[in-house]
Order: structure tokens, then C-alpha cells, then sequence
């Protein structure tokens, strides 16, 4: 990459250095003629440092290129032979889910496994248990498994408890699990510890000692490499013919919205499951995603923007503002009246949730503002009594968003309270919770460098946030210091056609890891422009050519584009952002969504 900023924009009004994401223009060329692509197409590639002997699979992810040997992961092997035991001897499996996506996906995938299997097993069909799962509630339990939910399972005649997407640092709950006689086995993905609860098994490709490679899965995609395996032991050690085996191929519809919701990377294994997936899911062969894209009005094949901002959403709301079990139970049902009932709930309690986080919104704004102010901390931390714990973690990323800066926050009960925090590119957020959790600083927490969650009373509130300022400030100063926008190249409102868009799905699904297109439109001039919606800007872009271009920018009066941009006076500016295809009436047409903006230097 040259040290020359984009377009010579050093500080953009969001206060970035603007930088050419490809380093060297030559490595496009290159992949052009080899890959037999356009130019443009090859260059978003090159920028994303695809290794040139897997761009192949970059442009067609398949599981077959894609999935790895299930033995790679450390207890792996263990696991499987239990599970497929327990399913053979009739045994009563035990499932303790986390109450977000990638945890309902999860249960719904162990769910769905042993509902197929007993569906094709005609000799034997009530031989099968379907799983008995529990699901704790965010208010009143917080994360992860508890003696509670062990003793619902026991109470339910479970031998055996798997606990998924959770449990990596459960080791109370777990020792008292085993000295119940329960077998407990661990389908985690979090970061853990050097010393690892005592479970029967424990299957997590971020433990210490596992050198799978596969630490960007998420927990779906760890128990869906589980069945896999599982699969493999009824086959060969149990006689299970591949016919009475269920096809986990059209499970894959849950592993790609785990996969999304969860923000993990979209590279790899996960790329590859998020593609073959969005395809299963469009079949609409699960009656529960096909309820929620029906409530939801959802049109056309489903993309990976709707696992993230349509389905994902309304099966988060279950477990944050009402009832925790609900995600796991629509995407496991086989009755659609049952679908149609979850998937009205589910919508009200969306609407729910998006009222009280406005609410909580406002007020912790009100406090991050506050302290921006007054002494500008490195890490912004807010609290407040009341505060509906469902909602502090979107709240924080939106804090985070606006400031910068790393940001949690905590809601108190008349216990204690819940903290929920996010980060930003290269600040380890998750270390540091864990570092407090030993200094017994806070009560418990835990989580990934972007993420991460936390029990606190309110007494350990001031020195909590010392520590937390002390220990990352140098960090955040640093990542701060370093903002850069990548840009992938720059274009013209007339180059910003439906050919162009269409030619860029090949490089779908987006995300974490394989981030959308960053375009640049230098020096276009505003021809139209009015606020709408809630504080969002709709623009028409005018190039030199006299081309145009639609645009939107949201949120645009909270981060001052409005202000910016309403009082143009005719001026042009270099506009930065991402090319979507905006369907209306029937018709389809380009829009950029406007991420950044720079006043032209003369």
C-alpha cells in the first residue's frame, strides 16, 4: 500500500486517511487474465489478499474444497462416539443454548438432526429421543449454563448435556453436573482459558491446544461439524445406512444465518457455508424462516443482509425482551401454524425492542456525551439503573460507532448489573474482561476482541473503569492515530450501473472479513438533496459528465453530514461509500450508500 492518500484525502470529515486498499495494481491485472474477469472484479479481489491459488474457490466457495477433516478439532472424535451413542441407546440428550442466533441455531440444528433421523428410520422410530433444551433467561440468569438449567435437564431424564455456543468457562455448572453423573460435553467457540472445565469432552477450535485453524467458526458451524462427525460414527460403528441418515446439506440454511448474526469471519469454511446456506435458505424449506420473511414482508431470494438485519433481529428479540426459548423453537418446528404463531410474537417483540433501546439509547448518548466533553476517556463506559439488559449490547455498538472508542454498557438491577461492551480494530476488548475477571474486579465476563459481556456490582463500577482506561488507553490512542479507510477504486456515477452491481455478487456473501466494495466518486456535485426519515439524507450526485447518481446517507444528522452537505452552495466533494441495487415499484436502480465525505483540496 503507498504512503499517498486516496484522492490526496488525508482527513475525511469522519476524521479517516483515505487509502487504496490494493497495494499493487499489477496483482489485479494478473488476476484478470488468469480468472478471465474484468479488470474491476479483479481488483476488489486483490484487495482482499485472497491467496491466488484459492481464488478459484473465492468466486465458487463449495463444502467440498471447504470442509475440513472433523477430527482436526481436539475432542472431536470423543464427542461424536457419545452423542451417537446416546442417540442409539435412546438416551435423553440434554441441550444448554445461548439465547441469541448463533445459539438457537445451534439447539436447532441438534434439534432438527434426531427429528430427521427418527423420520427415516423405519424400523425403529420411537427409538430416538428428541432433545430435551433449555435456554436461560437473559434478565433473569445471564449467560451460559447454570445449576439451574442443569437441574430442569435432570429433571427432564437427560444423561447427557451438551452446551453450545457456551460453556467454555461454565466450570462451576459443570462440576456440578458431574457430580450429578451427568456427562457433559462443551460445543463452544469463545475464547478460553489455559485451564479448561473438567467436561467429558470439549469440543472448542479456541482452546489453547486445538490446531484446527478453524477459530473463526462460529458455534453453529462447530455443531454442525459435530453432526457431520456424528454421522460418520452411526455409519461406520452403528450400521446406519447413508439413506437413514439425515442430509445434513439441507441444514446448512441454519449454519449461514449462525454464521451472519454472529459477525464472524465471512472467509474460509464460513464463506463457504454462508454460500451454499443462503441457497438452501432460499428454498424456504424451513417453515420458521419462511414465517419470519412472510411477517416481515421479504421479497425475492433471501441475501445475507436479511440474515443480519430481518431474520436475525426478530429471533434475537426473543431472547431479549421476551421469551428466550423462541428461536430455537422456530427454527426446529415442523408445524406451520406453529411457525406463523412464533413469527407474529417474535415481530411484536421486535417492535418492542427497537422502543426501549430508542429509550436506553438516548440516555446512554446523553452520559457518552457527557464524558466526550468533559475528559475525552479512551474507553467510554455508561451505566444506569433500569436499563433493559436486551438491548445494551446494541447500544453499545451504536456508541461505539458515533465516538469511536471502545464503549460498554451496563444495566442494574437491584442486584447487580449486565455490561455488554464492543471495540474497535485493534483493541483486544475481550483480553482485558477476562483480565479483570481475574484481578476480581468484576464478578464474571468474557468474550472475543470486538465483543464482549460482564457481571458487575455497582460498587466495583469505579475501579473497574480505571483499569479498563489504564489498561487500553495506549491501544485506542494507537488505533485512533491509525483510522484509515480502504477504498477499493474510484468511479463515476455513470460507471455505477446494474451491470457493475450484478458483476460484484460473484464476490458475495459480505462480511466480516470479506468486507462490500468501497467506491469512491470524486468531485460530484449534490443536484438534489432532503432529510428523510429519521434523520437520514437522500441525495442525487451529479458527475462531470452530468451523470447521476442516487445516494443515501443515514444517520446523517447525528454524524453532521447534514450539516455539511444541505449547505453545499453548489460546491463538489469526494463521496465514499457502497453500491446497492435499490428495488422500488418493480423497478431496480443503483444507489450509493454514503459512508464518508471530503471537501475537495485546491
Amino acid at each position: 500500500m503507498t504512503d499517498q492518500p486516496f484522492l490526496d484525502v488525508k482527513k475525511s470529515y469522519s476524521g479517516q486517511r483515505w487509502v487504496s486498499r490494493l497495494a499493487d495494481a499489477n496483482e489485479a491485472i494478473i488476476i484478470a487474465q488468469k480468472f478471465d474477469i474484468p479488470e474491476i472484479l479483479a481488483r476488489v479481489i486483490a484487495g482482499r489478499n485472497v491467496d491466488f491459488e484459492h481464488i478459484g474457490d473465492y468466486l465458487n466457495p463449495t463444502l467440498r474444497s471447504a470442509m475440513p477433516e472433523p477430527y482436526g478439532m481436539q475432542d472431536m472424535e470423543k464427542a461424536a462416539k457419545r452423542i451417537a451413542k446416546a442417540i442409539v441407546d435412546g438416551e435423553t440428550i440434554g441441550i444448554i443454548g445461548d439465547y441469541d442466533v448463533d445459539g438457537a441455531t445451534s439447539t436447532a440444528l441438534f434439534l432438527r438432526y434426531v427429528d430427521e433421523l427418527k423420520a427415516l428410520s423405519n424400523d425403529k422410530p420411537n427409538s430416538y429421543k428428541r432433545p430435551k433444551f433449555y435456554i436461560p433467561d437473559r434478565q433473569a440468569e445471564g449467560y451460559g449454563p447454570s445449576k439451574l438449567a442443569v437441574d430442569v435437564l435432570v429433571e427432564n431424564s437427560c444423561s447427557l448435556i451438551l452446551t453450545v455456543d457456551c460453556g467454555i468457562l461454565a466450570y462451576e455448572p459443570i462440576e456440578y453436573a458431574n457430580e450429578q453423573k451427568l456427562d457433559i460435553i462443551v460445543l463452544d467457540h469463545h475464547m478460553a482459558d489455559e485451564k479448561l472445565p473438567e467436561a467429558y469432552a470439549l469440543v472448542n477450535p479456541n482452546r489453547q491446544d486445538d490446531l484446527s485453524g478453524l477459530g473463526h467458526l462460529a458455534a453453529c458451524g462447530v455443531c454442525f461439524i459435530t453432526l457431520v462427525a456424528v454421522s460418520r460414527i452411526l455409519r461406520e460403528q452403528h450400521g446406519f445406512k447413508a439413506s437413514h441418515l439425515p442430509n445434513l446439506m439441507t441444514m446448512l440454511d441454519l449454519v449461514a444465518l449462525g454464521t451472519v448474526c454472529d459477525v464472524v469471519s465471512l472467509t474460509g469454511l464460513n464463506r463457504a457455508f454462508v454460500n451454499q446456506g443462503l441457497k438452501i435458505m432460499s428454498k424456504f424449506n424451513n417453515l420458521g424462516i419462511k414465517s419470519i420473511t412472510e411477517v416481515a414482508q421479504v421479497t425475492g431470494d433471501i441475501a445475507a443482509y436479511h440474515l443480519g438485519y430481518v431474520i436475525g433481529p426478530r429471533i434475537n428479540a426473543g431472547g431479549r425482551v421476551g421469551n428466550s426459548r423462541l428461536g430455537s423453537d422456530i427454527l426446529s418446528t415442523k408445524d406451520q401454524d406453529e411457525a406463523n404463531s412464533i413469527a407474529l410474537h417474535l415481530d411484536d417483540y421486535n417492535k418492542q425492542r427497537q422502543a426501549i433501546e430508542q429509550e436506553v439509547l438516548d440516555s446512554a448518548f446523553y452520559q457518552a456525551e457527557q464524558q466526550v466533553n468533559e475528559h475525552l476517556p479512551n474507553v467510554i463506559i455508561v451505566a444506569d439503573k433500569g436499563w433493559h439488559q436486551g438491548v445494551i449490547g446494541i447500544v453499545a455498538g451504536r456508541i461505539k460507532d458515533k465516538y469511536n472508542r471502545p464503549t460498554i454498557v451496563i444495566g442494574f438491577d437491584d442486584k447487580d448489573g449486565k455490561g455488554s461492551g464492543r471495540s474497535i480494530n485493534g483493541v483486544d476488548l475481550g483480553n482485558v474482561i477476562q483480565q479483570a475477571v481475574e484481578q476480581g474486579l468484576i464478578i464474571k465476563g468474557g468474550g472475543h476482541k470486538m465483543a464482549a459481556g460482564l457481571t458487575i456490582k455497582e460498587s466495583q463500577l469505579a475501579k473497574f473503569r480505571a483499569f479498563i482506561e489504564q489498561e487500553l488507553s495506549a491501544d485506542v490512542v494507537a488505533a485512533r492515530r491509525n483510522s484509515q479507510l480502504k477504498i477499493d477504486g474510484a468511479l463515476t456515477a455513470s460507471a455505477a450501473n446494474l451491470k457493475l452491481l450484478k458483476l460484484l455478487t460473484q464476490l458475495e456473501p459480505y462480511g466480516v472479513g470479506n468486507s462490500r466494495p468501497v467506491f469512491a466518486f470524486p468531485a460530484h456535485h449534490i443536484a438534489f438533496a432532503k432529510v428523510v426519515g429519521k434523520g437520514h439524507l437522500k441525495l442525487s450526485l451529479k458527475s462531470a459528465d452530468g451523470s447521476k447518481l442516487d445516494a443515501i446517507a443515514f444517520g446523517a444528522e447525528a454524524n453532521g453530514f447534514s450539516k455539511l452537505l444541505m449547505a453545499h452552495n453548489g460546491k463538489s466533494f469526494h463521496f465514499v461509500g457502497n453500491l446497492s441495487i435499490n428495488r422500488w415499484q418493480g423497478r431496480e436502480s443503483v444507489q450509493l450508500q454514503i459512508t464518508d465525505i471530503a471537501e475537495i483540496s485546491y
